[in-house]
């Protein structure tokens, strides 16, 4: 049984393009709900989503066919997780921090996580207000196979934002500044599952078995049934 605190996140907010969502998202958020057993998750898919930095990242499909296929994936959690289109009416680019600081004012009785990968985790400090996002959520962060250790990555962001680290071995935590909301830990390596590998074998039309299996069937079938990715057989 996880080890619960006082004041853990109560709504852990789980954003990203979904381009298309596959077993890496799933895993993050099945590793969450497990650590924390009464918190509930929103999946928020991004209407315009920046890259690393201030630039925006190409997304190839819909907004609509991204919620479709987020949907779909999370289906299976329907219980404690809900798909919503919430930064479709906010300002964009779909800034993490102006997400956060919308639902802390809409919601003030949630204690807010943020959700996200190692990956991302060790890019926070290209982010758009990277310290703000600390202040305003709990941020929990899942172990991707084949990265670096996460204590190493977590010195790395620290270190980038000019952060002092603290340490919290009991419940697998730390803080980054005094005034940072504690950063969980999860060591349970989630697949290493990429969109963009599984956008590019989709439009090149050779969806290896590595790709394919990184894809929830129901949303495998969805990308088959519009025909999502792939270019025309004259552009072959």
């Amino acid at each position: 049984m996880p080890i619960t605190t006082p004041n853990e996140p109560t709504l852990i907010v789980f954003g990203g393009t979904f381009d298309p969502p596959h077993d890496g998202h799933i895993g993050c958020v099945e590793q969450a709900l497990l650590r924390f057993p009464k918190a509930k998750v929103y999946v928020l898919p991004a209407a315009q989503p920046p890259a690393t930095g201030e630039q925006l990242k190409t997304v190839t499909t819909s907004f609509d066919h991204r919620m479709a296929m987020a949907r779909l994936a999370f289906s299976h959690l329907s219980q404690r997780v809900e798909v919503l289109p919430l930064e479709r009416d906010l300002p964009r680019p779909s800034f993490t921090s102006n997400t956060l600081r919308h639902l802390a004012a809409a919601l003030p009785n949630e204690r807010l996580g943020f959700l996200l990968g190692q990956d991302q985790w060790a890019a926070l400090p290209k982010w758009h207000e990277p310290r703000q996002i600390l202040q305003r959520a709990h941020l929990i962060v899942v172990s991707r196979a084949g990265s670096t250790s996460l204590a190493e990555a977590t010195e790395q962001t620290a270190a980038a934002l000019g952060l002092e680290l603290t340490w919290n071995p009991a419940d697998a935590s730390a803080n980054l500044g005094a005034a940072s909301q504690r950063t969980y830990f999860i060591t349970a390596a989630v697949s290493a599952a990429a969109s963009s590998s599984a956008r590019q074998a989709l439009t090149q039309q050779t969806l290896d078995s590595t790709a394919a299996a990184w894809l929830p069937p129901a949303v495998a079938s969805y990308i088959k049934h519009h025909q999502l990715y792939s270019l025309p057989k004259d552009q072959l």
